[in-house]
């Protein structure tokens, strides 16, 4: 017999520059990755994009994976500048006369990619972890609105994690039932 969860709530999100191999967790989720507040939950997608080959009667057929994409979204409630130089792929921030930071957009260049981790904590205490390494294609948007909180939108596609093309993982902790 298998256990199914209901799951509700958000979780943290942190974001870290990728080195080329992805660190253990407590090295991932500490405060300095944490991006902030979420609002509005998050949501990952994944969706495969298939290639059929078969023979002319049909009586040979393969299927095959030839590309994925996935997407991971958050509402990002609380934020600065360093949160928005993450989203905005090549930002630069200065420091300007000890009286302000200041960032600046819209330069041409390389970018780097970011480790995005997503961690849910169930009501058990056990965590499930969403981690892709991409970055925030969409830019952002400042929406200041008397009513509302300024909520960003990042969307980061992710790209390949190593050399087999991985691109999406999801871990869970095991947590044994009944004490055994």
């Amino acid at each position: 017999m298998s256990k199914q969860d209901v799951t509700l709530g958000s979780g943290d999100l942190y974001i870290k520059k990728f080195t080329g191999e992805i660190p253990a967790d407590d090295v991932i989720e500490v405060e300095e990755n944490k991006i902030g507040g979420i609002s509005g939950g998050a949501s990952v997608s994944y969706k495969p994009t298939l290639e059929t080959v078969a023979d002319d009667k049909g009586f040979v057929w393969r299927v095959f994976i030839k590309d994925t994409e996935v997407i991971f979204k958050s509402g990002v409630l609380s934020w600065n500048l360093d949160v928005l130089n993450k989203l905005a792929l090549a930002g630069e921030i200065t420091t300007i006369e000890n009286k302000k930071r200041r960032l600046v957009l819209g330069q041409r260049g390389a970018i780097d990619s970011h480790l995005i981790r997503f961690v849910h904590t169930k009501g058990d205490g056990s965590k499930f972890r969403v981690t892709i390494v991409g970055t925030c294609q969409n830019g952002f948007e400042l929406v200041f609105d008397a009513e509302k909180a300024t909520v960003i939108d990042a969307e980061f596609v992710a790209g390949s994690l190593d050399q087999n093309g991985t691109k999406l993982i999801l871990e869970e902790d095991i947590v044994e039932v009944g004490g055994r």
